[in-house]
């Protein structure tokens, strides 16, 4: 998904797609927008226009393992599964991400230990949905969420007067009412290629407090559901 990219990240894709092995599974299309349409809008556009019965949505700065895409599928196939988690929040700390990313392939015990969860005393909980190691069932987004993800009021752009941030949990909160079957997979780990913030680290306290205040207004019960989570992450 494109949404106006001034990197390289295209141009990434596709020099992978000129010279990754012949014969391999996988069909890359690239999706642009006309203009910067934010995060939510750019997701949910791009899960509307998946093919596949499950969608694995990843943040770009991270790195997966080997297993991770298969796993994510098997959670899926036996129809008891609608949304599925795993390690997040891992961070490279300006070490080489490949070796970090092997390091944690070797031990299947770090992950468990070094992942930074949003809940911690349970591993499936919903504040735990957070598109750094996330899949979803594309026939649940379209039955029950009326093929809206994420909440574009949540979502956020260059503009400084937007928010930032809790558009994953506030997803979380409407997958929870929604019914969803939220599995977690130890199995699956997601990197984090430490880098600094794109975004102006001067006006990122207030603009997250201001989706903060938007999440809970949306959702008063979010207090109760998720007590320990609200109250911890405010006094932070």
């Amino acid at each position: 998904m494109n949404n106006i990219t001034d990197d390289d990240s295209v141009e990434v894709v596709r020099d992978y797609e000129r010279n990754r092995t012949a014969g391999a599974q996988m069909t890359l299309r690239i999706l642009r927008n006309e203009k910067n349409m934010g995060n939510c809008a750019s997701r949910n556009r791009a899960i509307a226009e998946a093919k596949g019965d499950v969608v694995v949505i990843v943040d770009a700065d991270c790195m997966l393992n080997h297993s991770y895409l298969s796993d994510h599928f098997r959670a899926h196939a036996h129809g008891d599964c609608d949304a599925a988690i795993g390690p997040m929040n891992i961070e490279t700390n300006g070490l080489p991400a490949l070796s970090v990313l092997g390091r944690y392939e070797a031990d299947a015990q770090l992950a468990a230990a070094n992942a930074a969860m949003q809940d911690t005393t349970n591993a499936d909980h919903f504040v735990n949905c957070v598109t750094r190691n996330f899949s979803i069932s594309k026939r649940f987004v379209a039955e029950r969420l009326n093929d809206e993800l994420f909440d574009n009021l949540f979502a956020y752009s260059r503009d400084p007067q937007s928010g930032f941030g809790w558009e994953d949990v506030e997803m979380g909160c409407r997958l929870y009412k929604a019914g969803a079957r939220i599995r977690n997979l130890p199995s699956t780990i997601s990197i984090h290629v430490s880098h600094p913030s794109t975004t102006d680290e001067r006006t990122k306290p207030l603009r997250s407090l201001k989706n903060f205040r938007r999440l809970h207004e949306k959702h008063p019960d979010l207090i109760l559901l998720a007590r320990q989570w609200s109250i911890t992450t405010y006094n932070a």
